[in-house]
């Protein structure tokens, strides 16, 4: 979904038009007139055994803080299970609580990026299992 179109121009002046999709990852939110980018993003990989239990998994949070951060302990829980719903929200807030040292900034604070964090690790997990039933892996 196009949610907004503005305009801007190169260096010798020619006319850009750029649309701005709808953005269901949260790297940012519309509030009224104004896009607030919360500049977070999550990476995510899942590997699963042949029957489904997770036999390896990395999880690193981008830009919540000064360098990229991994969240080798959280991820641990998910070894030898089968990776549920429940436990990836359960590894997601872990990870958010205990792994990273949110910086706030001009976009957003450091409570919002932690918040954040949790919220875009628990997508970036279920969107990894689904990739790995579908044979992507480590």
């Amino acid at each position: 979904d196009v949610i907004a179109t503005f305009t801007s121009s190169d260096a010798d002046g020619d006319a850009l038009t750029h649309t701005l999709q709808n953005d269901p990852n949260g790297y940012f939110e519309i509030d009224g007139n104004e896009v607030k980018l919360t500049q977070a993003g999550v990476a995510a990989i899942i590997d699963l055994d042949d029957g489904g239990l997770c036999r390896g998994a990395r999880l690193v949070f981008l830009n919540v803080g000064e360098i990229p951060m991994a969240a080798d302990r959280a991820v641990t829980a998910l070894i030898g299970h089968a990776p549920s719903a429940a436990l990836i929200a359960e590894v997601a807030q872990e990870a958010a609580r205990n792994e990273i040292e949110p910086v706030g900034d001009i976009h957003a604070t450091a409570e919002y990026k932690r918040h954040l964090a949790a919220v875009l690790a628990e997508r970036a997990m279920r969107q990894a299992v689904a990739r790995a039933r579908e044979g992507w892996g480590l």
